[in-house]
């Protein structure tokens, strides 16, 4: 694939990356697309070769709508962001199904101490690795690892407890 059929298929997508952006609670959907295409440009430069150019870019932008989401996060300048990027693969089922858990996960979230909080946020939610948070904070690899076991299991119970309080 050519330098040439990457910025084709750029373009074509600027609206859905835009608006991937937008429905995430992203400020500024144009310096998603713009760090998207530039990712996208330079990795073709540097030799890369790609079989499917459309979910090549489209994974391209998820991951940079989840990092600009990450520091808006740790800014506090937006709203939590729970699930990843929407999917335009996923059908609308998958869609209904996430939008219906997203206040609960949120909320429960929410109600975690802020050390277990921000662990899951960062490597759960963000994707950042649990080396660079560890060093961003300066902790422990396994101090944050146990934060982040801690703080799954907290969640999980609460979203357990949650459902049999739903459920009556």
């Amino acid at each position: 694939m050519d330098l040439g059929h990457v910025t084709k298929e750029l373009v074509e997508l600027r609206d859905l990356i835009t608006h991937l952006a937008q429905s995430k609670g992203c400020r500024d959907p144009e310096t998603a697309y713009s760090n998207t295409a530039l990712a996208c440009l330079k990795s073709i430069a540097s030799g890369n070769k790609v079989e499917d150019p459309r979910r090549w870019i489209i994974g391209i932008a998820k991951n940079e709508i989840r990092r600009i989401l990450s520091d808006c996060l740790r800014r506090n300048e937006c709203e939590l962001v729970v699930d990843s990027a929407i999917d335009p693969f996923l059908g609308p089922l998958d869609h209904a199904i996430r939008s219906e858990c997203r206040e609960h996960v949120q909320s429960a979230i929410g109600r975690l101490p802020k050390i277990y909080r921000d662990v899951i946020l960062s490597c759960d939610i963000s994707e950042e690795s649990l080396g660079e948070y560890a060093k961003r904070i300066g902790a422990g690899k396994a101090t944050c690892e146990t934060r982040r076991k801690r703080g799954r299991k907290m969640l999980k119970d609460d979203l357990q407890f949650q459902q049999i309080i739903y459920n009556r």
